[in-house]
């Protein structure tokens, strides 16, 4: 892989990370379509994952306390149930497919971000309020089952499981602890079987290898700034960016 691509690549990531530092969600959704867009949807989906794996054991490691153990449990057995669906979508359908769905899920995603941010009266410094409409328990077990087969297929179920976790998790450190160590669960669950079917060689002649050697740097750097603006930084303005990107990059992923 040309040096070139893999500073593009490591920039996203550094930008984008910088999110899942800060608030334990949206490092893979902002991301991917951007990466995609450079490497393909079927390097991207796996490097993102094994990087958000290696955040996500930062985070936890210096958040433990704060982790919500039932809403984790709770939140990991339901998604897990997802993920070997996704995964099965992953491995069956084209690319070009995949990259179409994935826009239509970010433009969805993207547009309900913004408009519960411009229509939000009250905001709580704690977490994001997405307006979402409260949902009973079982339309939220449903939601953080769909939420694990995209992670499956993208590797990014963060906005379906995010219903789930601002309506259960109330304090923004327990949020994002208990995020992060389920980002670890499931992802360490998607690496394992990317190697057992060899989508991920980890030789240095593989792509997908190179990329997140050379891109973990790029991600530590992004998660150490996002960690220090969780304490000092409000998300509001920082979401509606997001969302504004997400909506910019699902343009891409159509073409």
């Amino acid at each position: 892989m040309d040096v070139l691509t893999l500073i593009i690549f490591g920039i996203i990531v550094l930008a984008t990370y910088f999110s899942g530092g800060m608030t334990g969600f949206g490092s893979g959704i902002l991301a991917l379509p951007l990466c995609t867009v450079i490497v393909g949807i079927k390097t991207a989906i796996p490097s993102l994952v094994v990087l958000g794996l290696l955040q996500s054991i930062y985070v936890v490691g210096i958040s433990f306390r704060y982790i919500v153990w039932k809403e984790y449990l709770r939140i990991v057995i339901l998604v897990g149930l997802g993920l070997p669906f996704g995964m099965i979508i992953f491995s069956m359908f084209p690319e070009r497919l995949l990259r179409e769905i994935l826009a239509i899920i970010v433009v969805i995603v993207a547009i309900k971000g913004l408009y519960s941010e411009y229509n939000q009266k009250e905001y709580h410094s704690h977490r994001i309020k997405h307006g979402w409409i409260l949902l009973g328990n079982r339309m939220l077990d449903l939601v953080l089952f769909l939420g694990g087969c995209v992670h499956g297929a993208y590797g990014t179920g963060g906005p379906l499981i995010i219903i789930y976790a601002t309506q259960k998790i109330k304090d923004k450190r327990n949020f994002r602890a208990t995020l992060c160590l389920m980002w670890v669960t499931v992802n360490m669950y998607m690496v394992v079987q990317y190697i057992r079917h060899n989508v991920l060689k980890l030789g240095l002649s593989d792509k997908i290898t190179q990329i997140i050697l050379f891109s973990s740097l790029f991600m530590l750097a992004g998660t150490i700034l996002g960690d220090f603006a969780h304490e000092r930084v409000t998300n509001r303005l920082f979401n509606k960016v997001v969302c504004f990107i997400l909506l910019l990059s699902s343009v891409f992923l159509f073409l």
